[in-house]
């Protein structure tokens, strides 16, 4: 009888232990500072024939079109400015210029339709940087190269 008390505990735990529920403990993060919003918002000039098409996150992207050519304007946190030069332009790049007006860069990427070429000014408030990028077709890069440095040229940041 010893052995029959000892063995049916035995085998109930060997059985009953497949039974167990197993799930994942949800774990949560409590984080000591608050995220902060941008404390400004780009202002542009913008020529009378470039249309606002797209706009995401609270505002924080926007796409503006000609037929021509597209603006991209965005507000994103980045660690350093290598960082969001890298955001912006998906390369490490030296800016042309540096100034009170941020940084301006150019670069060229290939695309299924050809080369385009891409300028850009950035901007930095200490938390989040603010980018303008224009985008265009090589070939008529010379023909709006004009309105393309006016239109980086008058970008600034307002307070919110």
């Amino acid at each position: 009888m010893k052995k029959a008390t000892l063995f049916l505990p035995l085998i109930l735990i060997i059985c009953l232990a497949g039974c167990a529920v197993k799930e994942d403990v949800a774990l949560e993060c409590i984080a000591d500072e608050i995220p902060s919003l941008p404390a400004y918002y780009m202002v542009m000039d913008l020529p009378e024939n470039v249309f606002l098409t797209q706009s995401s996150e609270e505002g924080r992207i926007s796409l503006f079109t000609h037929r021509d050519y597209e603006i991209l304007q965005e507000i994103f946190y980045a660690e350093d400015q290598a960082a969001a030069i890298r955001h912006i332009s998906g390369q490490n790049l030296d800016p042309i210029c540096t100034g009170d007006d941020g940084l301006r860069l150019a670069w060229v990427s290939a695309q299924d339709s050809g080369l385009i070429t891409c300028s850009a000014v950035l901007l930095c408030d200490g938390d989040y940087y603010y980018s303008l990028c224009i985008r265009c077709a090589a070939e008529l890069e010379k023909e709006y190269h004009q309105d393309f440095s006016r239109i980086l040229s008058g970008v600034s940041l307002e307070p919110v």
